[in-house]
């Protein structure tokens, strides 16, 4: 498997605690919660919270990593599939991807505060992880890869365009306040202008200083959003 397959498998195997309640987003979720919560690229999936025999809600989070890692490229490639099955002696509905398990929900897995059906709340599931899904597939698509690239490269010039810019407009601003005191053409008293200019050049070079930190930290956040 090439270097560009185990990255693909890597981020979608990237699962993080955040908070969701079965299919619906929980605002404040305690420490437990956060524990029996499965996500994928930091968004939240669903909330296991039934125990299936001595296996608890946060080692099913911990299996369903396990089964995303074991993926391969061609399974991800294989839009997920709902099937409904029973699991000790309850309904549920197991999702696979390519023909293999990923993971369980079941009827206790769900909240009476959702107020959804197991049917319901599995499609929602399904939407979230087919939407990751998806996106990732089309992330590293030759093709995507090829025009996300350029688009990085592009913003790059137009980011080094922009500090050129600021540094000849930097240039030309301390040209300006120096000819003034050359020329004595202020309505400041000299012996004030040299100073004050020496300031207001420094102010200049400040602001250019921080608008191009700002202009770096846009391109960087935007170059990264292109990419998974």
């Amino acid at each position: 498997m090439n270097r560009m397959s185990i990255v693909i498998l890597w981020a979608l195997a990237l699962l993080v605690l955040q908070p969701a309640l079965a299919a619906e987003p929980r605002q404040q979720p305690t420490a437990r919660e956060q524990a029996r919560t499965v996500t994928i690229f930091h968004q939240p999936v669903v909330m296991l919270q039934a125990t299936f025999g001595q296996t608890t809600p946060e080692e099913r989070v911990l299996r369903t990593r396990s089964a995303l890692r074991a993926f391969t490229e061609d399974d991800i490639r294989q839009p997920l599939r709902v099937v409904p099955v029973i699991r000790y002696g309850q309904p549920g509905r197991l999702f696979l991807m390519n023909g293999k398990p990923v993971l369980l929900l079941s009827q206790a897995d769900l909240d009476e505060g959702d107020d959804l059906t197991l049917d319901q709340a599995a499609q929602r599931v399904l939407a979230r992880m087919e939407a990751q899904r998806t996106s990732l597939q089309e992330q590293f698509n030759n093709r995507y890869l090829f025009i996300s690239a350029g688009k990085a490269l592009a913003g790059a010039l137009l980011l080094a365009l922009f500090y050129y810019g600021a540094f000849r407009a930097w240039r030309r601003v301390r040209r300006f306040f120096l000819l003034r005191i050359l020329e004595k053409r202020s309505a400041i008293p000299q012996h004030w202008r040299r100073y004050l200019g020496n300031i207001e050049v420094r102010l200049y070079a400040v602001l250019v200083i921080l608008l191009g930190m700002l202009a770096c930290y846009l391109w960087l956040s935007w170059a990264f959003s292109l990419f998974p």
